[in-house]
């Protein structure tokens, strides 16, 4: 049952104020009512989305036992998938309750007392898009996605290697104005901290830099590279991984050097 919010406050002040009717129960319901399905495909097209091609009665599900049911939601896989996929749509748990509802209402006497007053619940075909559209424009929360440098990485643990000189230095300062928890990696202990010092000349005092000394194609420098991310930083949100090596070889011919394998 899904009404606007206009023809309850018109229907309610209009019921309330009729002189000559008397006690009685009114619901302010809309006359036609709609299934989960008939519900997503009219706001698919207020979306113009692609409509829904199969439909499964929910009403199926009546002829499962609450028992059987309440053992496979209770099933770790099927709990998690469940709340991967309400926690992707927004949609809060209860509304699962809804799925299938059982009450129906009836809103005749409603219709008789509002007979004559022009007051009548619309048609969800007919003001659907308006709902989408004011969605759109106001709350859609990707409309308040910060998408710059800062808001992507402000507060972040950006981990940039070769970040002592030229690209890998000139990226770390970026990240360190954004407000990131900037570390940088590379051979020559004396460049990182040069870089350091200039980093924080550029990007003020309070910027968070982070270096460490080591050589990421020895595969114990990047065994002690991770161990100290991980301890002191709980992990790295963002590689920039600088000094890198292009892969421009076959797997077998990359066995001796684990830093391409790996990466393949």
């Amino acid at each position: 049952n899904i009404v606007p919010v206009d023809f309850v406050v018109d229907a309610l002040d209009y019921i309330s104020h009729k002189v000559s009717q008397g006690q009685g129960c009114y619901h302010l319901v809309d006359p036609q009512g709609y299934r989960v399905g008939d519900v997503l495909d009219i706001f698919s097209k207020a979306a113009h989305a692609p409509k829904m091609n199969l439909f499964i009665n929910a009403a199926l599900m009546g002829f499962i036992p609450k028992s059987v049911k309440k053992g496979l939601m209770a099933l770790a896989p099927v709990r998690r998938i469940r709340n991967a996929v309400m926690k992707d749509l927004g949609l809060p748990e209860d509304l699962f309750t809804f799925i299938n509802y059982p009450t129906r209402f009836d809103c005749r006497d409603t219709e008789a007392a509002l007979k004559g007053s022009g007051i009548a619940c619309p048609d969800l075909n007919d003001y659907a898009w308006r709902l989408w559209d004011y969605w759109e424009r106001h709350l859609d929360p990707d409309l308040f996605i910060d998408r710059s440098l800062k808001g992507a990485t402000g507060g972040k643990v950006v981990l940039v290697t070769g970040g002592s000189s030229g690209i890998g230095l000139a990226a770390a300062i970026k990240f360190a104005e954004a407000g990131a928890i900037t570390l940088i990696c590379a051979r020559d202990e004396a460049k990182l901290n040069e870089a350091v010092a200039e980093i924080k000349d550029k990007a003020g005092k309070q910027a968070q830099i982070h270096a460490f000394a080591c050589d990421i194609a020895d595969e114990a420098g990047c065994a002690s590279l991770i161990e100290w991310c991980t301890t002191n930083f709980g992990g790295v949100d963002f590689l920039i991984n600088n000094a890198g090596r292009s892969i421009r070889r076959a797997i077998e011919s990359s066995y001796d050097r684990f830093h391409d394998f790996e990466r393949t």
